[in-house]
């Protein structure tokens, strides 16, 4: 027997708690199963501008920049994406190892740094807003 369906959504910092509370209703509907209650039935979850897997950002910075994947023409310098290029294989070489294969704070926050500062501070400098792009 399920008592409602449920859709919940959340912006931007919902990336935090929004996974959480979607774990926290499957796990208490397979209690409530077992012990013959109601269940709530999680029909979506939505997280909008969210980053849920930080690794999966970088590289995406250089399509939407460099390439066309967001504008016909990429807005930044050749140089810029010379550069990004470059940066970007260190960068998910020290997320996949600071912070997905085996989490250390430091050293997550070491390889967020430096990607963030060769991937995401050309937009930033150009006076884009990432959060109103394109």
């Amino acid at each position: 027997m399920s008592v409602t369906n449920y859709k919940s959504a959340a912006f931007p910092d919902g990336r935090r708690y929004l996974p959480v509370f979607g774990s926290a209703i499957y796990d208490q509907n397979q209690l409530a199963t077992a012990q013959g209650r109601p269940t709530l039935i999680l029909q979506s979850a939505i997280i909008g501008r969210g980053i849920t897997d930080i690794s999966t950002l970088y590289p995406g910075r250089y399509d939407i920049e460099c390439g066309t994947a967001a504008l016909a023409v990429p807005f930044q310098a050749i140089s810029t994406c010379v550069r990004m290029k470059a940066a970007l294989p260190r960068c998910q070489k020290s997320l996949n190892a600071g912070c997905i294969e085996q989490f250390d704070a430091i050293n997550c926050g070491a390889a967020a740094n430096f990607c963030d500062n060769e991937l995401s501070r050309a937009m930033r400098a150009n006076g884009r807003n990432v959060c109103k792009f394109p």
